[in-house]
């Protein structure tokens, strides 16, 4: 969807390659899933929030496994800038979200 919209997208395979390539290429943003093998995404955040080259990078973390509240909670007061559960509905370009009145 984002490389749809014109970004250009780094990959890894797991939590530390993805630490490896955020402090090679500094991304703009990092999206990570919560439930990975070895290291979840809320350690990752923890790590990207501890490394003084990484810290003032957006994280955003998405998982279709984990959607309890507490999960959600810690990766919040972890430093996550914001968490998706999957699935998701996208918003077609010129369009927005606006709150209820």
């Amino acid at each position: 969807m984002l490389r749809h919209a014109g970004f250009h997208i780094l990959t890894a395979g797991n939590a530390l390659e993805g630490i490896l390539v955020a402090r090679s290429e500094r991304p703009d943003l990092v999206i990570s899933d919560v439930v990975m093998p070895e290291i979840s995404g809320i350690e990752l955040c923890q790590m990207i929030r501890a490394d003084a080259d990484l810290a003032t990078i957006p994280v955003l973390l998405v998982s279709a496994l984990d959607k309890e509240t507490e999960s959600i909670v810690e990766a919040l007061q972890t430093g996550a800038d914001g968490y998706i559960e999957v699935p998701f509905e996208t918003v077609s370009p010129g369009s927005y979200c606006s709150a209820p009145p």
